[in-house]
């Protein structure tokens, strides 16, 4: 129990000083600003030993930002400025013990302000953007091998940031449920997850709803002789019903591969997917399928 602070400093993308000529003509790639990013949070954990769990509350805030002092665009023969935006979300999270292996959870982000400046075509002047959301659920942890969570999401249409959770995504709405089996020792698990979300309000007059769904499940084993393998099936999908702007569209993946393992630390896997997508937003239904075979070695030394 206790309570505790803690920040992180990181750049995941150094400033790129390249000259225009080298991009337009050697291949180069794109110059452009630092990427930053810089966050704080506090937390408060209380241990309850009616349940072996604790209760907690913590405060989050992470600013996200090109740097536009990073390089100089003119200095690089650039005849326009480069745009760059800011990110700051600041957010609550808790979790309460409700039964021994189950927490209520949730987060909301009260606070979300991103900048954007510089942007095409013009590449002048600036706008915001502001929203907010979170999500609230139950998970369970019994603790021999077993995880499930249930979770409600809902985003506002201005939200933004660069680094947020996959299904933090703006103006959408909905239900998240993952589940985890493994049994013994981590050798073999079994994973399923299904997302469904909706826009929180239509993109423009007349059009119904955009609805988004995900349902994945895989399956992984090892055995004690080194081989070992995995099966994994993906169908997503996107569509909008109504006479106006309808469409619909899926892609679905199969992944299938087997392995060999010399020791823990070195392996060589092959590996097949297939990948059909369809989609009719264009008018006419377009359909592709790909194939692909691949193998990889793995060593730690």
């Amino acid at each position: 129990g206790g309570l505790y602070a803690r920040a992180f400093y990181a750049m995941p993308r150094r400033a790129r000083a390249v000259r225009r000529v080298e991009t337009e003509f050697g291949g180069e790639e794109a110059a452009a600003y630092s990427l930053e990013t810089a966050g704080l949070e506090t937390k408060w954990r209380m241990h309850m030993p009616r349940f072996g769990r604790a209760l907690s509350a913590g405060a989050h805030m992470v600013v996200s930002w090109e740097n536009p002092r990073s390089i100089d665009p003119v200095a690089l023969e650039y005849d326009y400025p480069f745009e760059w935006h800011r990110s700051t979300v600041l957010s609550f999270t808790g979790e309460v013990p409700v039964a021994r292996h189950a927490v209520l959870r949730g987060e909301y982000a009260a606070l979300n302000r991103a900048e954007f400046h510089n942007q095409p075509p013009d590449f002048e002047g600036s706008f915001d953007r502001n929203g907010n959301g979170g999500y609230a659920g139950v998970a369970i942890d019994h603790g021999s091998g077993f995880l499930a969570a249930c979770d409600y999401v809902e985003i506002g249409r201005g939200f933004h940031s660069p680094f947020a959770a996959m299904s933090y995504q703006s103006g959408r709405r909905g239900i998240r449920i993952s589940s985890r089996l493994s049994y013994p020792d981590e050798r073999s698990a079994f994973s399923i997850f299904y997302k469904r979300l909706g826009e929180t309000g239509p993109e423009g007059p007349g059009l119904e709803k955009r609805e988004w769904s995900v349902f994945g499940a895989s399956i992984d084993a090892d055995f004690g002789s080194g081989l070992g393998g995995g099966l994994a099936y993906i169908d997503e999908g996107s569509r909008r019903d109504g006479d106006a702007g309808r469409f619909d569209a899926a892609r679905r993946s199969l992944t299938a591969g087997a392995r060999f393992r010399f020791n823990r630390a070195s392996y060589v896997q092959g590996q097949y997917q297939r990948i059909d997508n369809a989609d009719d937003s264009s008018g006419s239904r377009l359909e592709s399928e790909t194939e692909m075979f691949s193998v990889y070695v793995g060593a730690v030394f």
